[in-house]
């Protein structure tokens, strides 16, 4: 029974580390230490003492992945409940008592706690571009204006960056940064990539999260957006031009979108594809109803820069939007957004993710995963703005 337990979760030890590092240590309170890998941790849950439950820790463990609200793998949580059925008499009351033990984790614990990377390329022409990077260890308690619970990143000014990143080795400053930032422990780490518009078409999701050339074992091909959750921002909405001007309907519209109901979020990202950029799809997200753009067709190259210039003009602060556009006759990429965009808001972040995660086994055609830019952009989040002044465009 353990063994077809190892056997299911072995898969998702890697996309979901941080949601079964949460079930163990709900279903295993008096153990201080968490083990690294999954073998141990189900061992040491076999062995624990049940308390006052009238359930094995085991069993409250893998009832708590079959949570919406912990694990957003639909499919896995589908194939937990089975095997759940089959082992254990009373599942009703066994979900019912895990369900509970879930707000305590929220008040109690790091699972409500995110941590943010911020790398954030400055606005400027040439190949090579000022950068920086800022660790944020808890989002709720950063300070925008003095950088205040936040930590400079040191990897962009060492060798071979010394504060300057091109597009060709941007990814390989991605990972070490990411190197630093995962040796201090954060906490469901988003990482953000503020790029100018210039180069905000690229694929950063897909890039591996570590030079697998220097690795001693040879892992697997880990995607950084499906590690982490990937966004990308965009640099200009930083310029203080910019900033002045349409600061106040960005952190509107921020707030409108966080508002929402699981229902609302589809209709409030607007159908871009055919529509004029400069004035039918600047009119329907000046709606202040309107919060974020959706977009199934590739543009050319000059659109874009006229799409993005739109989404600061109305302070619209998300976007989904495709890389490529040449699907299988199978997949109907209005319907897959649409179905993406379905969930509780604070859940999208998650739920691209797990888009991505699912696109593995398939071919590039038949997944918008592997295609999804994915734009998330919060006001509150952003370099102090001692920094943000660098490097911008003199006029």
């Amino acid at each position: 029974s353990i063994h077809s337990l190892l056997q299911l979760l072995q898969g998702y030890t890697e996309t979901l580390a941080e949601v079964v590092g949460t079930a163990y240590r709900l279903s295993c309170p008096l153990r201080k230490e968490i083990p690294e890998t999954l073998a141990e941790k189900l061992s040491n849950l076999q062995d624990a003492k049940q308390g006052e439950s009238s359930f094995e820790a085991v069993d409250r463990f893998v009832a708590l992945l079959s949570l919406p609200d912990l694990n957003p793998d639909e499919t896995l949580r589908e194939q937990i409940r089975q095997w759940l059925e089959i082992k254990v008499e009373d599942l009703p009351a066994l979900l019912s008592e895990v369900q509970s033990l879930l707000p305590k984790s929220v008040e109690g614990h790091s699972a409500d706690i995110t941590s943010h990377l911020l790398i954030y390329v400055k606005d400027e022409s040439g190949d090579a571009r000022s950068v920086s990077a800022l660790f944020v260890q808890d989002g709720s308690v950063y300070d925008k204006e003095f950088g205040t619970g936040s930590k400079p990143v040191q990897a962009p000014g060492k060798e071979p960056f010394e504060e300057k990143v091109t597009l060709d080795n941007l990814p390989s400053l991605v990972q070490a940064c990411l190197k630093e930032v995962m040796a201090q422990s954060p906490s469901n780490l988003v990482l953000h990539l503020i790029l100018p518009t210039a180069w905000l078409g690229q694929d950063c999701d897909l890039w591996s999260v570590m030079d697998r050339s220097k690795l001693s074992l040879p892992i697997p091909d880990v995607r950084i957006g499906v590690r982490f959750c990937c966004i990308v921002r965009i640099t200009e909405r930083l310029n203080p031009d910019f900033l002045n001007m349409f600061r106040e309907p960005w952190q509107q519209k921020w707030a409108k979108l966080l508002s929402m109901t699981s229902n609302d979020v589809c209709t409030a990202f607007v159908q871009g594809d055919g529509l004029s950029l400069e004035t039918e799809l600047f009119e329907q997200l000046s709606r202040p109803t309107n919060v974020g753009l959706k977009l199934s067709t590739v543009y050319g190259d000059n659109h874009y820069m006229q799409l993005f210039g739109t989404l600061i003009a109305t302070g619209t602060p998300a976007a989904i939007w495709l890389r490529h556009d040449q699907f299988s006759e199978a997949i109907c990429t209005t319907t897959d957004l649409n179905q993406l965009l379905t969930c509780k808001i604070a859940r999208l972040p998650e739920k691209v993710k797990h888009a991505r995660t699912n696109a593995i086994t398939k071919p590039d055609n038949a997944h918008i995963g592997h295609h999804l830019s994915f734009l998330w952009e919060d006001p509150a989040l952003i370099p102090p703005s001692t920094q943000m002044s660098l490097g911008m465009p003199q006029s």
